[in-house]
């Protein structure tokens, strides 16, 4: 599996586990779980919860935990307009190291909120990813 962002790591394990029959529930409603159920959780658009009902009475209780970010240069908001070009500021996340990172070529990858009109509500997002390489 390859995620450019923890965002699309999110995404290609909820489409793994829907594909492994996994049934996906929301955090904030009641649950019926059955025996022998899969299911998953998903929780800021970067966290997935996975967990199976055993068939018969638990004999006992497994969990594995993994998680999906890694050290990188993430984008601040309100880019500045220079001209004809926007100018984006970064900040550093995770234990970077800048040297190795600043002598290849850097994409950006994660998630946009859409804002498709004036109110503050809920609004949806969308992954994204520059190819090729933009800086």
């Amino acid at each position: 599996m390859t995620a450019h962002s923890p965002y699309h790591a999110q995404a290609a394990l909820r489409r793994e586990l829907e594909a492994r029959g996994y049934e996906k529930l929301a955090e904030g409603d009641g649950w019926t779980l059955v025996p022998g159920g899969k299911y998953f959780v998903c929780r800021g658009g970067a966290a997935v919860i996975a967990f199976r009902v055993p068939e018969g009475r638990p004999l006992g209780f497994l969990l594995s935990a993994a998680h999906t970010d890694r050290p990188s240069l993430k984008l601040k908001e309100n880019g500045e307009a220079v001209g004809a070009y926007v100018t984006e500021q970064v900040e550093r996340y995770g234990g970077l190291l800048m040297a190795p990172w600043l002598d290849r070529p850097l994409s950006v990858a994660g998630r946009a909120l859409v804002q498709r009109s004036q109110s503050w509500g809920v609004r949806p997002s969308r992954l994204s990813r520059t190819q090729p390489p933009t800086a």
